[in-house]
Formats: C-alpha cells, structure tokens, sequence
C-alpha cells in the first residue's frame, strides 16, 4: 500500500470513528421520571395526565419528557443525565443496599428558561429519585445549589 494511501484510509477511518463511534452524551432520562406530575401539598394532589396543557392548568402541575422538564411558566432542557439502579453493599464503610435496590436515582443537570423562579435563564443540578408508593410513583427532587431545596411530586394518571 502507498503512503499516502494509507495516510487517506487513516483520515478515513479517524473521521469514521469520530463521527460515528463517538460515545454518546444524549441526555436521555430514564422512563420510569417521565410524564405529568403534580407538587404534593396537604390537600387537593389529584390529578390527570390530561390536565397539562389544559385551561386553568395548576401551576402545580409539571411534564416530564425524555428531554425536558416543563412546569407553568418554566422549561428546562435536560442536558445531562447519570443514573445508578443499584447502591453499593457494605464495603469499606458503605452501608447495606438500600430497601428499593432497583429503583432508578439520576444526577440530573438542567438549563432553564422562562418566567417563574426569577425569570431569565438558569442552570441547575439536581438528584432524582422515583418510588412507588400505594399504586402512585412519587419523585424526589432535591435541588444541589447554594441554598439546598427539595420537592416531593406524585405522578398524574
């Protein structure tokens, strides 16, 4: 082979691998979060799927896509997303799996833009976490920022 035959078929194949083979960094969130939700509060946490979107919306009520987190006045783009089914057992200080081993925990960051919360644009990490509970999935979400937050929704059917 020429070297400069080889050279190209190098060029290719780096191209190739580049383009093709790269790993992905889709932020894709794990079904299990995906769907209409509702803030839990002491009273009134029924809801519909149907609700979203629909006249005189609860601001309470936020939609969970594969790519996006969207409440009344809000939309986030997931932008990366890592998740862990499965904790660790005792070892070197750890403790014991935990009761729900399975259940689906993501570090969740998000880019933000809309009205509420401050108008404007924003970044936000947070920890995501999804169990059922009595026949309803409830999320966890707690907020990692400067000033630590967390939000209890129940899943809209």
């Amino acid at each position: 082979m020429k070297p400069h035959s080889r050279s190209a078929m190098l060029a290719t194949t780096l191209l190739f691998t580049f383009f093709f083979s790269r790993p992905t960094t889709a932020a894709t969130l794990p079904k299990e979060f995906t769907g209409v939700w509702i803030v839990a509060a002491e009273t009134d946490n029924e809801c519909k799927k149907q609700d979203w979107k629909a006249a005189g919306m609860s601001d309470r009520l936020i939609n969970i896509t594969a790519k996006a987190f969207e409440r009344w006045l809000d939309v986030c783009t997931i932008r990366s997303v890592k998740t862990s089914r499965e904790l660790s057992g005792w070892k070197e200080g750890r403790p014991p799996k935990p009761i729900f081993a399975g259940v689906p925990t993501s570090e969740v960051n998000l880019s933000c833009s809309g009205e509420g919360e401050g108008g404007g644009t924003s970044r936000s990490r947070q920890i995501w976490y999804v169990q059922n509970v009595d026949s309803r999935k409830i999320l966890a979400v707690t907020v990692l920022e400067k000033k630590v937050s967390a939000m209890i929704a129940l899943e809209c059917k």
